[in-house]
């Protein structure tokens, strides 16, 4: 099959009538880690004047509650979306339908709230637990040889490996840090069994759409909804998976590769296509 070339857009604006539900990634498009991007806030609150629904889904690793919680401490306010879902939301419910098991937690103590709930058995002892559930590194400075003899043992063990958040890297202001898919990656490499939550897998985006037809009572078209994202990889890929249409935002966590945010003449585009990930519209950074 052949991929179409993708449409550059100065703004959101010149699109949004096409569709009443948006898809929203958030580090790399509304904000770095460290501040907002007020341009993309006035796209939502554009967006928002214009009755669209709003839709805010991230892989970070915790609870919307949590993330909620940090979007409020950058000056955002709530009231423009409908929705936060992140992985860790999906990561949650599946620890609370699996009670019976045993869980090794590998990451830092801020994720600790996707277990934070009566029954979710977590243990500090890895040849005691059922499966590992990874939020990240449990320091950002860590080298994967500190995890090799962990993971060794664990996969001779047969021990699943749930990683709550399929990023491999984010950008935190203008510094790259790894995240739990960067370790999952590793985990599968040398033979082990990973289950994900988050993008770009279906589940996340089923789970999104359902509380917006439930809110709404309303059936929602795929057709209507529009992603919006700056991970190739897992916002773009995901849009593909669930087909539904997409944004890349070229300024986010791929900006070394797309010279003079160009993706028609650049070789980097040409990856892109042999990996058969679809990117619909761009724009350098969001804007309305």
């Amino acid at each position: 099959m052949k991929i179409k070339s993708p449409i550059a857009i100065n703004g959101v604006s010149e699109i949004f009538r096409n569709f009443e539900t948006f898809f929203f990634d958030l580090w790399g498009v509304i904000h770095n880690g460290v501040r907002l991007f007020p341009e993309a806030i006035t796209t939502i609150q554009k967006l928002k004047e214009n009755n669209k629904k709003i839709v805010l889904i991230s892989n970070a690793p915790r609870t919307n509650y949590s993330v909620k919680n940090f979007l409020k401490q950058l000056g955002f306010d709530l009231i423009l979306i409908d929705f936060l879902v992140t992985s860790g939301d999906l990561t949650k419910e599946y620890l609370i339908e699996n009670l019976e098991k045993k869980f090794f937690h590998l990451g830092p103590d801020k994720d600790k709230d996707i277990f934070e709930y009566k029954g979710i058995n977590l243990t500090k002892n890895l040849n005691e637990a059922d499966e590992i559930v990874c939020t990240g590194l449990e320091n950002i400075q860590d080298d994967l040889t500190k995890y090799e003899n962990i993971f060794k043992i664990a996969i001779q063990n047969e021990k699943i490996f749930i990683c709550a958040n399929p990023d491999e890297t984010v950008i935190r202001g203008d510094k790259l840090e790894y995240c739990a898919g960067y370790l999952a990656k590793f985990y599968k490499e040398k033979g082990g069994k990973v289950k994900f939550y988050g993008k770009p897998y279906n589940e996340i985006y089923e789970y999104a759409k359902n509380k917006v037809e439930k809110k709404f009572k309303k059936k929602i078209i795929n057709s209507e909804i529009l992603a919006i994202g700056d991970n190739l990889n897992t916002d773009i890929l995901g849009a593909k998976n669930y087909n539904i249409r997409s944004v890349f935002i070229v300024s986010g966590i791929h900006n070394k590769l797309f010279k003079n945010f160009s993706l028609s003449a650049n070789k980097s585009y040409d990856e892109i296509k042999n990996q058969d990930i679809n990117v619909d519209y761009f724009q350098n950074y969001l804007s309305w």
